[in-house]
């Protein structure tokens, strides 16, 4: 009965997930006629990818694959219904299809915005961002090629968000509304952006030059559905349950029949008990002076720390490092085990227990410190091995980040009280 009432759980807890992402238009909803078509860019006919598709009226949407393809599900439409098509490079356009349209295979053409560009301050292969003399960067995450950055402006206490396009072109600049106390930017399983306020979450929609924010969850509830999905593939969804440092359950859902599946089970918690039995030990023979809390957290730190693991979908399939173990474990699109590679980077006591993911050319790296200097290394994902080792010729970066080949982080100099976070650029090729 115990686990009938937990899968049960589970899967309801999925479904409240499918539910919230329809809500963000990620998930068409089913319908009995389906819409498809590709879209294109007038000028040169190659396709676009990411293209946001909306019918406002039955609140239902997709987005354009690489080949520039849609589709999307007609929920019993009775009336004529007008797609809506956009994208942050191009002017949005809108398709009105009468309820009696037999044209199933559409083609749109968009037209590329022009904008107004400002220039970057340029270092040798570091570049700088500098927004403004009196902002601060909090936070940024990747839309393509794109930059979407969570400033503070420290002259007029306000909070901003903006859109860079390739480091270097201002394309939006949006003050955000006091009420909104920004905390970070986030990008869920299914790429939808979210920024993270307080107390609450909110969906933030690019459409052509602006940036609106149509829906908001309380943060106890996001945290509790979208934060738990890892990634998306083939026909699952993958979430991890919500255990402690110790235990690491990963399990499947499959998006046609809510099929639920265990997947993978990282299991430490023998350190956990043996760094209790040590206390308790400490106690018993009257060793333990000071705070125990203290003690919990260096016996938990060093002696007994949790192995860190980092999982991710690349290319079709869903890698596992597991630095317990000392394996990279590759699972198919089916979820099934085919290969372990062996790895020994996680023995270096300089390891920084990091691993950064380039989604844009499926490259893995991770990093090791060595007096507040960082040297970056790509993972051979064939072999284990470590390559291509960059030394970042800033101390101290933090919030490193890689895409489509760049490197990515924030600097804050300590040493002037009067310097803001800055971001910074870095070519790895």
């Amino acid at each position: 009965m115990t686990t009938i009432n937990y899968k049960f759980s589970l899967k309801l807890h999925v479904y409240i997930v499918m539910f919230f992402v329809s809500l963000l238009n990620i998930i068409p909803i089913k319908g009995l006629g389906q819409i498809s078509g590709k879209v294109l860019n007038i000028e040169n006919n190659k396709p676009i990818e990411g293209v946001n598709i909306i019918e406002k009226k039955l609140n239902i949407g997709n987005i354009t694959d690489k080949n520039g393809h849609f589709k999307i599900d007609i929920n019993n439409a009775n009336n004529d219904i007008a797609l809506y098509f956009s994208h942050i490079s191009f002017q949005t356009d809108s398709f009105l299809l009468f309820k009696n349209n037999k044209n199933n295979n559409l083609t749109i053409y968009l037209k590329p915005n022009i904008f107004n560009l400002k220039e970057t301050v340029i270092s040798s292969s570091l570049k700088s961002k500098h927004i403004d003399n009196h902002s601060s960067t909090i936070d940024y995450i990747f839309i393509h090629d794109n930059i979407l950055i969570l400033n503070y402006d420290m002259y007029e206490k306000k909070y901003k968000i903006l859109l860079l396009k390739n480091f270097k072109d201002t394309i939006i600049k949006e003050n955000l509304p006091k009420s909104f106390r920004p905390k970070n930017l986030y990008i869920d399983c299914l790429e939808n952006s979210h920024l993270i306020c307080n107390d609450t979450a909110y969906q933030i929609k690019i459409d052509s030059l602006k940036i609106s924010f149509p829906f908001k969850v309380d943060i106890e509830h996001f945290n509790k559905t979208i934060l738990d999905c890892i990634c998306e593939i083939d026909d699952y969804l993958i979430f991890k349950k919500n255990n402690n440092e110790y235990l690491h359950e990963y399990y499947s859902i499959s998006k046609t029949n809510g099929e639920y599946k265990n997947l993978i089970t990282l299991d430490e918690r023998y350190k956990e008990r043996e760094f209790k039995k040590y206390i308790s030990w400490l106690i018993k023979n009257r060793l333990l002076n000071g705070n125990i809390s203290a003690r919990i957290r260096f016996e938990k730190t060093i002696m007994y720390n949790p192995s860190y693991f980092f999982i991710s979908k690349i290319g079709n399939k869903i890698f596992l490092f597991n630095h317990e173990s000392g394996f990279i474990e590759i699972y198919s699109e089916k979820l099934i085990l085919i290969k372990k590679i062996p790895i020994e980077y996680y023995k270096n006591k300089n390891w920084k227990e990091e691993i950064i993911f380039d989604k844009e050319t499926n490259k893995v790296y991770t990093t090791l410190s060595n007096d507040g200097k960082i040297n970056l290394s790509e993972i051979n994902l064939l072999n284990g091995k470590l390559c291509h080792n960059i030394i970042i010729p800033i101390m101290f970066p933090y919030n490193i980040k890689i895409n489509n080949g760049y490197l990515y982080f924030i600097h804050h100099d300590f040493n002037d009280e009067n310097t803001k976070n800055k971001l910074y650029r870095m070519n790895l090729n």
